[in-house]
């Protein structure tokens, strides 16, 4: 049984990465051949490699940050349900009364909601 990411295959994904490798060294030899061929020093010519390298991963992280606070905006921004919890409307007031009980809270003892933060018996304020 062979085992998979997603859709891929182990092996193919395998094969993606190293020819993904395989191209970008074969391209920055290329670029490192022609800049020596135009006279510049072999040193040189990996001080651009290399800067070209860092270039490209500061873009990636670039893009990455900016994709993540995007989507952790839109996750934080997003409605979590049909029901808030500080909706005043009657469903919303059914769904917290669902489950209310006795307890000291900030309103005193009394029959608070399920998540006891507001107090349903307010026609009786005897503590």
């Amino acid at each position: 049984m062979a085992t998979t990411t997603k859709h891929l295959p182990v092996a193919k994904l395998t094969r993606l990465v190293r020819w993904f490798g395989e191209t970008w060294a074969r391209a920055e030899h290329k670029a490192t051949c022609v800049l020596v061929a135009r006279g510049a020093t072999p040193q040189a010519a990996k001080a651009v490699a290399w800067a070209v390298k860092l270039v490209l991963i500061g873009v990636l992280l670039f893009v990455a940050f900016w994709l993540a606070l995007a989507v952790g905006i839109l996750f934080i921004a997003s409605p979590g349900g049909e029901k808030r919890v500080f909706d005043d409307s009657d469903d919303a007031d059914d769904a917290l009364r669902a489950f209310p009980h006795w307890k000291h809270g900030c309103e005193g003892y009394g029959m608070y909601d399920a998540f006891g933060w507001r107090r349903i018996d307010k026609d009786e304020f005897e503590d």
